[in-house]
């Protein structure tokens, strides 16, 4: 059976400076922000909370882990950082115990995240191990030369260090070599927050492109039947509707049976 869970729409506050590529919920999107910050501030105070966070708000969630068990929490994930964070009593945010072995988190409508690439992905669509599956995330740039750091691991949580003055930080260059650079405390510079969904498929907590050759590889089988139907279908990897609806092909009984008529050998006559 494939299951497919409620989906929801993203919720984006009205960014300062903003390029929307795609504007259409059921396709992938980017939204780029710019900000002006200054050296040491930390970019979590920065960034809008409704950007920050897959949910619009935390919710009491459940939570199973690789041997089975269940558990509830007041849970959200973080994009930024990837990582899922709880409320706890006192309503501070922190890190969940173990994370590493929980395998799905249920929110109450039934959405569904689960852990892929390092990353945490909403599924869509899943049979058996393979999910077709929306994936948020944010990439910090500046225009200005000046490279955020990765996110560091703390014991109080995953938290995402900003330029602290006495930090040495690099140019960031897309296509480009990176050369040193300092960013001084108090000097304002720009920030830029590329926000982006994305289609992906997953199996076995690795995660693939959405892209035709993905398809082929984790459904090898059917290879020649699913190449038919995405070119008799026009199948756009954007758009949500549309992968779906080739994964439903991907898992049905149809695909066996026209990869089979494909792959028939005549006997002669």
């Amino acid at each position: 059976m494939i299951r497919f869970p409620h989906n929801r729409c993203l919720l984006l506050l009205l960014p300062v400076v903003f390029t929307v590529l795609t504007s259409d919920p059921a396709q992938s999107q980017e939204l780029v922000t710019d900000y002006r910050i200054n050296g040491g501030q930390d970019v979590e105070t920065v960034l809008p909370q409704e950007i920050q966070y897959l949910r619009p708000r935390f919710e009491q969630a459940t939570l199973i882990d690789c041997h089975g068990n269940k558990m509830t929490g007041i849970i959200n994930i973080h994009i930024l950082t990837q990582y899922p964070r709880m409320l706890n009593t006192a309503g501070d945010t922190t890190g969940i115990a173990d994370i590493g072995e929980i395998v799905r988190i249920i929110f109450p409508d039934s959405t569904t995240v689960i852990p892929a690439g390092g990353k945490w992905v909403t599924v869509l669509a899943e049979k058996d191990d393979v999910t077709i599956s929306e994936l948020a995330s944010i990439t910090l740039e500046s225009p200005d030369g000046i490279r955020p750091p990765d996110p560091e691991i703390s014991k109080g949580g995953n938290q995402l260090t900003w330029l602290t003055g006495a930090k040495t930080t690099v140019n960031y260059s897309r296509y480009g070599a990176s050369h040193p650079k300092r960013a001084i405390p108090g000097n304002e510079f720009t920030l830029r927050c590329i926000f982006r969904t994305e289609y992906v498929l997953t199996q076995n907590g690795k995660i693939y492109p959405c892209k035709l050759k993905s398809f082929l590889k984790l459904f090898p089988s059917n290879k020649k039947a699913i190449r038919e139907y995405a070119q008799n279908n026009y199948i756009y990897f954007n758009e949500r509707e549309s992968i779906l609806a080739l994964f439903r092909f991907c898992t049905s009984d149809t695909a066996e049976q026209n990869s089979f008529s494909i792959g028939q050998i005549k006997s002669p006559a």
